[in-house]
This record gives C-alpha cells, sequence and structure tokens, in this order.
C-alpha cells in the first residue's frame, strides 16, 4: 500500500477504508518536534538555574548526614570511636578514627569532604536572625553548632555532645532563608536529623525554630 505523503505516521492506523499508513515520519513532523522541544528547554532553562541552588543544598546536606550515619555504624561496628569535624572558613568537614580523643589517628585514613568544589554555592552558614532547629538560639554566622566545630561518635552509638550544622546557597545570603538546610545530632543517642527551614514550621513545633524535619 503507497503512504499518504506528509503524514506518515504509524503502521496500521486507517485514517480512510483502505488506506493504511506505513511506519516512519516526514521531515515536517521532525521539525515540529524538535521546534516544541527547543521551546520547552527555552522556558525550563531559567527555572533549572533558580531550582539548582537548592537542589546542591538539598544534596550535601543529604550528604552530610550519610557521612555521619556511616561514621556512626563504624564506631559501633568496630568498637571505636570516629570523629567528625567541621571548619566553617574552609567549606569543609573530614571524618577520622579518634581513639583517644586527641584527634585523626596517626596512618588511619582519614577523609575530607570539600563543599566548594562538590556544590558550588553552597556553604556552611545562615541568613541572619534565624533561630536553631532547638527553637532556643540564633544560628551562628559560621552554621556550625558543636563545641570546638567538632564531636565523636562512641562504640555505643551515642555522641560526645549534640549539636546541628547550616547550610545555606550563598546566592540566599544575607536574607533569603527558605533553603535553608540542617543536620542535627542528639548526644544520648547518635540520633541524626535533617531539617528545611519552613517558617510556618515554628507556628506548630511546641516551641522549636523554623524547621521541619524530613
Amino acid at each position: 500500500m503507497r503512504p499518504v505523503r506528509g503524514i506518515m505516521l504509524v503502521k496500521g492506523i486507517t485514517l480512510v477504508k483502505g488506506i493504511t499508513l506505513e511506519k516512519g515520519v516526514t521531515l515536517t513532523e521532525l521539525g515540529v518536534a524538535l521546534g516544541v522541544l527547543s521551546i520547552l528547554v527555552a522556558i525550563a532553562g531559567p527555572h533549572i538555574h533558580r531550582w539548582l541552588p537548592r537542589i546542591r543544598t538539598d544534596r550535601a546536606a543529604a550528604e552530610i548526614a550519610a557521612n555521619m550515619r556511616l561514621v556512626r555504624s563504624r564506631a559501633v561496628r568496630e568498637g571505636r570511636p570516629y570523629r567528625f569535624e567541621f571548619f566553617a572558613s574552609e567549606n569543609r568537614y573530614r571524618f577520622c578514627l579518634d581513639p583517644d580523643g586527641k584527634g585523626c589517628a596517626p596512618g588511619e585514613p582519614v577523609s575530607v569532604v570539600d563543599l566548594t568544589e562538590r556544590y558550588p554555592g553552597v556553604c556552611f552558614g545562615s541568613v541572619a536572625g534565624v533561630m536553631r532547629t532547638s527553637g532556643t538560639e540564633i544560628v551562628d554566622a559560621s552554621g556550625v553548632h558543636f563545641v570546638h566545630g567538632t564531636f565523636r561518635f562512641r562504640p555505643d552509638g551515642s555522641a560526645s555532645h549534640g549539636g546541628s550544622v547550616y547550610l545555606v546557597p550563598e546566592s540566599d545570603l544575607p536574607d533569603i532563608p527558605w533553603r535553608m538546610r540542617a543536620v542535627s545530632v542528639l548526644f544520648t543517642t547518635g540520633r541524626i536529623k535533617l531539617w528545611r527551614y519552613d517558617s510556618m514550621a515554628a507556628m506548630s513545633s511546641m516551641g522549636k525554630g523554623p524547621w521541619r524535619e524530613y
């Protein structure tokens, strides 16, 4: 059966009794499809650019939480304490074996994560005036709330002390908080929590800050 020119679509589709289209597409149809695709890309492009800071901040916070859980599991499995340490001014953190509480053990592997390298545009810090996840104090400009910027996971899974770290897209400083994220550790249990900023949460969180666990 001879194809109908200009509207060749899918084999087996009958437009008029006795005329069946063969498989294939015309150059006209291909051009239309490419035109529609280019329009969609043009529309979505600016939105994707606006979404990137939030996506990167989400991933950076999730990776910190995942590394904390990894370190905690190592401490429990091996029966040896592990250290987690933040360097806010350098926008990086590290974790390592710390059996005596004096720092990373000599000769043992040290894992270092550089936020600037892995998640461009994301940093430790906070928008001015944002309350901590506890709802009791304002987040420090450094974004790190651990004593001396460090803590250890003990062999029983608990933490040497609790605290939290806060992440924010650099482009949101100094006054846009809605894309901020936080990771906290409870010292009694070593439980790790992920938080996202939510201004509405403060009204329903029984004294907690404007944060919602996720």
